[in-house]
């Protein structure tokens, strides 16, 4: 049985949003224990430089999201509430991707994703219904407050575009705004883009052929939302 202080180190791709975090914890084949709980799953193993187990809290510290990660072969989330100190609960993320990593976006709602070269893919999830998530891919921002999303994609005739929408109010149709963005590689095209979120419009900063641009357009979705 080892005991060791964890140092976490995850994929931080928003790191203002995530918090990692030192806690102490013991790693055994078929066992986690940790915040005074035994977590048992015969998917755990305590493997030398295989095994590794990360923790990000969100921005209150009230919640922790519990990380076991065997990179490229499976990786179990758990969900801990430092408020009411009940057993940790199981998160329904399924492995879509290579890399691991967790975001929060403030307090009530977090992301697990997984990355590899060229892409993003997020599941979020709201600490009151961790069995539930909605996934989106190379997401250019999100605003818990009001739950509204901005996401990068393109077609097969390499348009690009920015489509906004609501993760847990599924009424809300989808909106798709064309971007002429111009970039040499579609690969970094998600990262070049930067969106902010007004009363009832949304602006959408990217780099076009002939220099930066900035456009704006009312939404429809944006105007509904409230916090």
């Amino acid at each position: 049985m080892i005991t060791s202080l964890l140092f976490a180190t995850i994929i931080a791709f928003t790191p203002t949003l995530s918090q990692n975090v030192e806690v102490l914890y013991t790693l055994r084949d078929g066992e986690l224990q940790v915040f005074g709980h035994a977590i048992r799953s015969k998917e755990i193993k305590n493997i030398d430089d295989e095994s590794f187990v990360s923790f990000s809290e969100s921005s209150g510290r009230r919640w922790v999201v519990i990380g076991y990660d065997e990179p490229f072969e499976k990786t179990l989330v758990w969900l801990y509430d430092r408020k009411t100190k009940a057993p940790p609960v199981i998160v329904q993320a399924k492995r879509v991707g290579k890399h691991f990593g967790v975001d929060w976006y403030g307090d009530a709602v977090f992301a697990i994703s997984w990355a590899g070269m060229g892409y993003k893919t997020s599941q979020l999830f709201q600490v009151t219904n961790p069995g539930f998530n909605v996934q989106l891919s190379d997401i250019i921002a999100y605003d818990p407050a009001r739950d509204l999303y901005a996401y990068y994609s393109f077609d097969k005739d390499d348009n690009h575009f920015v489509i906004v929408g609501r993760a847990f109010h599924e009424k809300y149709k989808e909106e798709k705004y064309l971007v002429k963005l111009y970039v040499e590689d579609v690969l970094t095209a998600s990262s070049s883009i930067e969106v902010s979120f007004g009363s009832n419009n949304i602006t959408i900063f990217y780099d076009g052929e002939k220099g930066p641009v900035a456009e704006s357009y009312k939404s429809l979705i944006i105007e509904n939302a409230r916090p």
